[in-house]
């Protein structure tokens, strides 16, 4: 997998829908612009996030499809109901990559004071 640089960021790793992760890694690296190596891994998590999510969406709004309409074997609504928790817990691991890759992208100006910051303030005499 390689960013826009061509900086190869994970080694043998293939995508389950490598179409949609590549249109999904290039809306990032437009939202966000040229990133640095640790945001632009964080940028392939947040990608993969996001397949991850489609075809979780995908499968839970097929079995709901089938359920409605089918006959014979069908999904039951405990498996429909187990589907829509995953999709649930998808999109909640995709929110907190969204967030992470925020925070590293953030101006140095947006981002929280931390001790350490002020404790670097204090000495070079600037105050709190």
């Amino acid at each position: 997998m390689a960013s826009r640089s061509g900086v190869v960021l994970v080694k043998d790793w293939q995508a389950p829908e490598p179409a949609l992760w590549a249109e999904c890694r290039a809306a990032l690296e437009d939202q966000y612009g040229p990133l640095g190596l640790l945001a632009a891994l964080q940028a392939d998590f947040v990608a993969q996030f996001m397949v991850t999510v489609f075809l979780t969406m995908q499968r839970h709004n097929q079995a709901i499809a089938k359920r409605r309409a089918g006959r014979g074997r069908r999904p039951s609504l405990d498996a429909i109901g187990r589907l829509g928790k995953r999709q649930g817990l998808d999109y909640s691991s995709y929110d907190l990559a969204v967030r992470r890759l925020e925070e590293l992208t953030a101006p140095a100006k947006a981002r929280k004071s931390t001790p350490a910051d002020l404790v670097a303030r204090l000495r070079a005499g600037g105050g709190a």
